[in-house]
């Protein structure tokens, strides 16, 4: 397995795990070279991987760092299922 990989998985599973909290910013490519063994440049192409597959967003200035990507809001029933039990399938009627 690549070391990018690698590294990406670990980070990944920082994530799944419950280590980093979304909206936590994720650890920099030294950061994380640090924690792996591997190179920061390599650690820096798992953070970009990280991003591009969602699970990290870009921070709010292109030096920041990225921040752990916060999960989908729940879906909103239609207009005319709100507060009808049990929950409907928008139908007219």
């Amino acid at each position: 397995m690549l070391d990018r990989a690698r590294t990406w998985e670990r980070a990944h599973d920082r994530v799944d795990m419950g280590r980093q909290r979304p909206g936590q910013a994720a650890p920099s490519g030294a950061q994380l070279a640090r924690l792996t063994g591997f190179s920061v440049h390599t650690c820096r192409k798992a953070l970009r991987t990280l991003i591009t597959d969602g699970t990290l967003t870009r921070g709010v200035s292109p030096h920041a760092r990225p921040r752990v990507t916060a999960p989908a809001p729940p879906a909103t029933p239609p207009a005319a299922c709100r507060g009808r039990w049990p929950p409907c399938a928008a139908q007219p009627g």
